[in-house]
């Protein structure tokens, strides 16, 4: 695949637009390789920071893209005070108040290195758009005893995409015989970072039939409403994060703490 890329915390991420990536996609579909596509958030950074096989994992998958506006801003730090000959704190300081400015008003050089966050809760459908006109499969696997169920997934999905082949399995149990019995072709799991990606890692390049494969946290709790997502005024804000935290502030406070503060105190290190 034929796209730009660029490297932070030692990972090579696509700079890809929404138009740009929905080009990439027709192109794994249409091809006969076995994409692994990552949407890459802070936490990603803050696990394989710990973990040396989640980092192996995220540098070898085919497609690894910028799902989380903690990564947008670090990029666009450590760009410009690495143009500085001189770096100190208050240096760091400056850039970090700076660069985050930027952001909030979504200024034209917020956006000079990652045109567009691409989020796993809307790529996931659009991949499904384009597997029903090409009558592709698609294979759903997720938590047994999770929020959201097989059915309700599936029956939402097929109302949304009458003409898409859904299988799955939310079991856990033998996903890689199962999926080759369906012959699926693009795979969907939501178990949460990092068991989807370290599974998907092992399956999907097994899978004959299979073309693409991604990881999608709670993307399906979010689509039969299990979950609410952040409204799109939020979304386009970038405060997806505040969302969270308003709706479940003692269960999210320290995966937003560590998304935050200890995101931005690994970001600090990089300069």
């Amino acid at each position: 695949m034929n796209y730009e890329t660029h490297s932070i915390f030692g990972l090579n991420f696509a700079r890809l637009s929404w138009q740009e990536c929905d080009d990439q996609l027709d192109k794994i579909l249409a091809g006969n390789k076995q994409i692994h596509i990552l949407t890459a958030n802070p936490e990603y950074i803050i696990l394989a920071d710990k973990e040396p096989r989640l980092k192996k994992v995220m540098e070898s998958a085919g497609l690894l893209v910028v799902d989380g506006i903690g990564l947008i801003w670090a990029a666009n730090f450590l760009d410009q005070i690495g143009s500085r000959n001189k770096i100190n704190a208050i240096t760091k300081f400056y850039f970090l108040l700076k660069t985050g400015l930027e952001l909030l008003l979504q200024t034209k050089s917020s956006r000079r290195i990652f045109a567009d966050r691409i989020s796993g809760s809307d790529l996931w459908l659009k991949i499904c758009a384009k597997c029903e006109r090409l009558g592709l499969s698609v294979f759903l696997a997720g938590w047994e005893g999770g929020l959201s169920t097989f059915s309700e997934v599936k029956n939402k999905l097929q109302n949304k995409f009458p003409k898409l082949k859904i299988a799955g399995d939310f079991t856990g149990q033998s996903l890689g015989e199962k999926i080759s019995k369906e012959k699926a072709n693009v795979l969907f799991f939501c178990f949460g970072t990092p068991k989807q990606d370290y599974l998907l890692h092992e399956i999907l390049f097994k899978i004959k039939s299979a073309k693409l494969g991604i990881g999608l946290g709670a993307s399906f709790d979010f689509f039969i409403g299990k979950q609410k997502r952040a409204p799109e005024i939020m979304q386009r804000l970038n405060l997806e994060w505040l969302f969270r935290f308003i709706m479940r502030p003692k269960r999210n406070f320290k995966k937003i703490l560590n998304s935050v503060f200890k995101f931005i105190a690994l970001t600090l290190g990089q300069a």
